[in-house]
């Protein structure tokens, strides 16, 4: 596994803007405060600022790993909110789900050098004024009752409760793979007892290429 550690710089969209005007250089892949924060251009202990209201885009150049095959995946741990991702030019993937981790076949559109990921944070706040049915019941600590409509974290979402900072952005690693690698996390063992003898069930994905015949 390679993760995609280095080559990141983030900047600001204007509605209607394909890129950035600009781009800042940050340490690595992360949500857009802790970002700011390394930058010195954003502190907790600041004004409140509503990153619901802000859209930005992340961008990672690097290099086709020596190791990479035709199966190699992109793994995109953890996006918050709404975020459309490209690779080369290509949309490769569109997710509204900050809990959700992604994996994705990308070993193909790969170049040996200067590859270009690029990961869209749309703003979520013209998302939560869209008009939709009246909730049966209102929930207190929440500032904006259409976040129930939505697959994402109260945390910095409820005054009082927890500080406003709003996880926008790749909020868990950014990794490049072989699918042989991910074997050991993808196995799945289920222990239960049957007519009082223990049993264990073990489950494990395979991938198998339809134009290679079975063996005999």
């Amino acid at each position: 596994m390679q993760r995609l550690a280095e080559g990141w710089s983030i900047g600001p969209l204007q509605p209607g803007q394909a890129e950035p005007e600009r781009w800042m250089t940050v340490p690595g892949p992360g949500p857009l405060a802790a970002q700011l924060q390394a930058l010195g251009h954003w502190s907790l202990d600041g004004p409140a600022r509503d990153f619901d209201a802000e859209s930005w885009m992340w961008r990672c150049v690097f290099d086709r790993p020596a190791h990479a095959t035709a199966h190699t995946l992109l793994g995109l741990d953890g996006l918050g909110t709404v975020c459309e991702v490209q690779l080369n030019g290509q949309a490769v993937l569109a997710s509204d789900n900050l809990f959700l981790a992604h994996r994705l076949p990308v070993g193909a559109a790969l170049r040996e050098s200067g590859n270009v990921l690029t990961v869209r944070c749309e703003a979520l706040e013209p998302r939560l004024a869209q008009r939709r049915p009246r909730p049966r019941w209102r929930v207190p600590m929440l500032r904006e009752q259409q976040l129930r409509w939505w697959r994402t974290t109260l945390l910095g979402r409820t005054p009082g409760w927890s500080p406003p900072v709003v996880p926008v952005g790749p909020w868990r690693e950014v990794w490049l793979a072989e699918p042989l690698e991910l074997l050991p996390e993808a196995l799945r063992l289920r222990p239960r007892v049957v007519q009082g003898r223990g049993v264990l069930d073990a489950s494990l994905p395979a991938e198998c290429d339809s134009r290679t015949p079975p063996p005999s």
